[in-house]
């Protein structure tokens, strides 16, 4: 068999003759066969070959919340992700990721997408259930400013940051002690006993997250504490950045729940997902999960909820929810 690089290099070809872009295409080594051994010992190599839709077909939030991936999943931390390209609904549990880690250029799709995932807690869950702490720079997010899941108003402040994130890391030990108490080992035994307060679940959403570490006490040592030691305790991190460099993943924990959208160059993709693979996404959403070191990428076409939907959602939340309005924490001390 031809090495795989040799038959990369028909890309273009292959294009020509399909008469589409090459940037449709993706030639890779098919993982669940790498692996298989003839009768005489030696491993058979497959390679697949995998062209997209020239349509984009929208995954829209409304439609994946309904599916019955979603609507028969009772975990309020799900998200759902989008479509793959047999149409399945993927979805990621925030109760299992160890944090969540997102990247891509501008127009790619990364902002939607941080929109689509804060809309969908406000859909599935209560204030009394999960709150939110989301850190915003560039403002992307700041059509939810006023919901009543803010456990502190949404903030562009690197040095607030970071005595927010004290105070994340005070809450940590604070419900660890809670729990230690009462003999439980997780936030939900926890809400399970009769006679204690729920502890809702805490999702903390950093965006940009390198503009943020520009303050004088470097928010990484704070960052990691919070991913090692915060899922048991109901506290859950998702990190969004268009430049990631390697200087921030030397920083952060290994083995996040990589989300991946279209990507600048070879050496970007490279470097996120230890392939040349993200370069070719077209944008507007396409994207690629990876949800270990070890797993192979999967190509899926990102949920989307449109601005003027997000303005009606946030409405009704306020107004339905009116108790909870400017419930804030004292944590910027």
């Amino acid at each position: 068999m031809k090495k795989l690089g040799e038959i990369k290099e028909q890309t273009k070809s292959l294009a020509k003759a399909l008469q589409i872009s090459s940037y449709l295409i993706r030639i890779s080594r098919i993982p669940s066969y790498s692996t298989l051994i003839s009768k005489k010992g030696q491993g058979e190599i497959f390679v697949g070959i995998e062209i997209a839709n020239d349509l984009l077909i929208p995954a829209c939030l409304k439609s994946i919340l309904a599916s019955e991936t979603m609507y028969t999943d009772k975990n309020s931390l799900a998200i759902g992700l989008g479509l793959d390209i047999s149409g399945n609904v993927i979805k990621l549990n925030l109760l299992k990721a160890k944090y969540t880690l997102i990247t891509g250029i501008s127009g790619s799709g990364k902002n939607s997408f941080l929109r689509m995932i804060s809309s969908t807690l406000l859909f599935r869950t209560t204030p009394n259930a999960v709150r939110l702490l989301i850190f915003d720079p560039n403002r992307q997010l700041s059509g939810f400013k006023n919901i009543p899941y803010l456990l502190s108003p949404i903030n562009d402040n690197p040095d607030y940051f970071v005595s927010a994130l004290v105070w994340v890391i005070d809450e940590i030990q604070r419900r660890r002690k809670l729990l230690k108490e009462v003999n439980v080992k997780s936030i939900s035994a926890y809400n399970q006993l009769p006679g204690y307060q729920n502890l809702p679940s805490i999702v903390v959403i950093i965006d940009n997250l390198a503009k943020l570490s520009k303050t004088d006490r470097s928010p990484y040592g704070f960052v990691f504490k919070i991913i090692e030691d915060g899922v048991n305790v109901g506290i859950h991190l998702i990190i969004s950045d268009e430049n990631i460099t390697p200087d921030i993943l030397r920083k952060l924990p290994k083995n996040p729940f990589l989300i991946t959208f279209q990507l600048a160059t070879k050496q970007d993709s490279n470097l996120i997902l230890g392939q040349s693979i993200a370069e070719k996404l077209l944008g507007r959403g396409d994207m690629l999960i990876k949800e270990s070191k070890n797993a192979f990428p999967k190509r899926i076409q990102a949920t989307f909820i449109s601005p003027a939907e997000i303005e009606l959602l946030v409405d009704f939340i306020i107004n339905n929810n009116k108790e909870f309005n400017e419930d804030f924490k004292d944590i910027d001390s």
